[in-house]
């Protein structure tokens, strides 16, 4: 139900900083006193016991036998560091580097506590006073890819670890950054090359395993691959969480497929939660929550699992308008109106540009509170005075729009007797125009009524809008079963023959991959809208060609996409900007209905249509229907029906009332 994307396959942050943090005795500017020496190594003594307390008193004795002591202030700056005072550590890194200003390692250790004190700049410049020094230092240029990469300049930062590992192609931390840079870059093959190699150094490296899986999803290659790798990750870490979590995301996104991927995020996610609960180190628990609970509301049968998981992931982080209002429609399909109000009014605080919780609270208003709408709009007033002029006014449309809605549901009740009346009639007519010879203008008067049957019954489809009858469609078997419908035949593999007297030498060619994700959608209706789409490109073809159909599945958004495309004359621009209004046809014995109810049926189920064509040139239809229901907006009863019409006062007042007069 969730409108936004919950995952971010950045790396940023992932660097295996291991900018060498070790004392080294650089013996450089001799102590004239011989008790210096001793103290400086007393001093790197305590260090590596961890004792630095004693250290700093060790070095500063030093200091005091010789104040001239480079390594003694430089040692002293690094224990500084290690205790976290960043300031006295940069001051005896400058003492050590003015009293010897060409020693490649105390500008180095100089970069690496700027770098950690956020000074990037100046922590770059100090590295690269290194390398001047020294083109060979290695710890210098992968301090500097470091400083780089969290400054974001990613091309410098790969130019520095691709030289790191030119010098060192041991360096195991300077590859697997090198490697996550590689991602960030989109260089998905040098990134898997980079962490092959690395795995040569180390072969079981989670982290590794993880971001080999994060390729092949950013990549969209192999996802069972990808899911192997985050599998192997886990096995060799189970408390990779990280790891389990995409592994659950992976496994959410395809649970459209198979069921026993639904089984498997839930197990997944239940685990990371669990594991959480004992390690408390993950910043996306929130989402592990959500995305259960975005799981758990695909069967009405786990609602009450799917609030609990909502309820927690809003303990962690506070507020969501997206997951408050599908709390909303879970309470709402429960007959909890109080909670279902309540969830949907803190979803428009959160976000008052968020349209569906408009829409569900203006329905409840409508149907079963409309004695509280003035109350309520009192206390959004009281309650956002800032932001109330603009919730009042997208609430009034919302409220508009059922109220229309329930206007024309009245229509067409009426208008449906009306239809059945010219039906009668029609059929009154053809029976006298067989018992007169020839007769004219009875049959013109036949043919006038014919037309004006066909118009009504267009203009009742588009104003009837029965709610979605939710199922998991199979779109390949579901445009099969259309195009046989439509009067097509087998003629061979992947080529079929339209049978049609009317139509001759047309041609359609099915391209569909296998596997393709089911959509969560209404079947009749999606039948409706591909039927009317062929039909269209059919009649298009006055002269015979080939209809192109293909299936295919975007992994980047989760959406399945279906094609059109004709060879057919084509639509002239000024007729393709109209192409979506009711009513509005080219075709002499056209209603203009078709492509209205395309569109709408299209919006139901969250997707889109796009329609590219120009005269003689053919026109292809494309349409996008999301798969994965956390990147989609909320699909339910609850939401509004759209209301297509431009201007439906206009649209009554003509085509209505002209029936009505016949």
């Amino acid at each position: 139900m969730k409108r936004d994307k919950i995952t971010d396959q950045s790396p940023k942050g992932d660097l295996r900083d291991s900018s060498a943090r070790e004392v080294d005795d650089v013996d450089v500017g001799k102590p004239g006193n011989p008790n210096a020496r001793d103290q400086c190594r007393l001093g790197n003594f305590y260090v590596e016991s961890l004792i630095y307390e004693y250290a700093v008193n060790a070095y500063k004795q030093a200091i005091n036998f010789d104040p001239n002591y480079a390594t003694a202030h430089h040692n002293l700056g690094v224990v500084y560091y290690k205790m976290g005072q960043f300031d006295d550590a940069l001051a005896e890194l400058e003492i050590a580097i003015r009293l010897w200003s060409d020693v490649p390692r105390f500008y180095y250790t100089k970069g690496v506590i700027l770098k950690d004190a956020k000074r990037l700049q100046e922590s770059i410049a100090s590295f690269s006073k290194a390398i001047s020094l020294d083109s060979q230092y290695t710890k210098a240029h992968y301090g500097r890819g470091c400083a780089y990469y969290y400054d974001g300049n990613l091309e410098k930062a790969c130019s520095d670890l691709e030289e790191v590992v030119r010098l060192d192609p041991s360096f195991r931390d300077a590859l697997y950054n090198l490697g996550l840079i590689y991602i960030a870059l989109a260089r998905w093959d040098d990134a898997q090359k980079t962490f092959m190699k690395h795995l040569e150094l180390r072969p079981n490296d989670p982290d590794v395993f993880y971001s080999m899986g994060l390729i092949h999803v950013a990549r969209e290659d192999d996802l069972e691959k990808a899911i192997e790798n985050f599998q192997k990750a886990i096995s060799i870490d189970p408390r990779n969480l990280k790891a389990r979590f995409e592994l659950s995301l992976l496994h959410a996104r395809m649970r459209y497929r198979q069921t026993s991927h639904r089984k498997e995020a839930i197990a997944q996610l239940r685990a990371l939660i669990e594991m959480y609960e004992e390690l408390g180190d993950f910043d996306r628990i929130h989402d592990a929550f959500f995305i259960l609970g975005g799981i758990y509301d695909d069967e009405p049968e786990d609602s009450d699992l799917a609030i609990e998981a909502y309820k927690r992931g809003l303990q962690l982080v506070g507020k969501s308008a997206e997951v408050h209002n599908n709390l909303g429609v879970l309470y709402s399909q429960k007959g909890l109106m109080d909670e279902a109000v309540r969830e949907f009014r803190e979803a428009i605080k959160l976000d008052p540009e968020y349209e569906s919780p408009y829409h569900n609270l203006a329905k409840i208003y409508f149907y079963s509170r409309n004695e509280e709408i003035v109350k309520d709009f009192q206390e959004w007033i009281k309650e956002e005075p800032e932001k109330s002029g603009e919730i009042l006014f997208n609430l009034s449309l919302a409220l508009i729009d059922v109220g229309r809605t329930e206007a024309y549901e009245s229509i067409y009740s009426k208008a449906h007797r009306i239809k059945n009346l010219i039906g009668v009639a029609g059929s009154k007519l053809r029976r006298a125009s067989r018992e007169i010879d020839s007769n004219a203008r009875l049959m013109e008067v036949l043919e006038d009524q014919e037309k004006c049957y066909r118009e009504m019954v267009g203009m009742l489809s588009t104003l009837r809008n029965d709610d979605l009858v939710l199922t998991m469609v199979d779109i390949n078997s579901t445009i099969e079963s259309v195009i046989r419908q439509t009067g097509f035949k087998l003629e061979k593999a992947g080529l079929l023959k339209f049978s049609g007297d009317n139509f001759p030498n047309i041609e359609c060619r099915l391209i569909q991959i296998e596997n393709l994700p089911r959509v969560k959608g209404d079947q009749g209706k999606l039948k409706e809208a591909f039927n009317n789409i062929i039909i269209n490109a059919i009649e298009a073809m006055l002269n015979g060609g080939l209809l192109k159909i293909s299936t295919k599945y975007l992994e980047s958004t989760s959406e399945v996409e279906i094609t059109f495309q004709d060879a057919g004359v084509g639509i002239s621009n000024d007729d393709l900007i109209n192409i979506f209004k009711p009513g509005y046809t080219t075709k002499e014995s056209g209603s203009g209905f078709g492509l209205s109810i395309v569109e709408r049926i299209i919006k139901e189920h969250k997707g889109s249509i796009n329609v590219i064509s120009s005269k003689e040139k053919g026109t292809t239809v494309k349409i996008r229907l999301p798969v994965n229901l956390e990147l989609a907006p909320i699909q339910t009863s609850l939401r509004m029906r759209p209301v297509i019409y431009e201007d439906p006062g206009e649209l009554i007042s003509t085509e209505v009332d002209k029936i009505v007069k016949l």
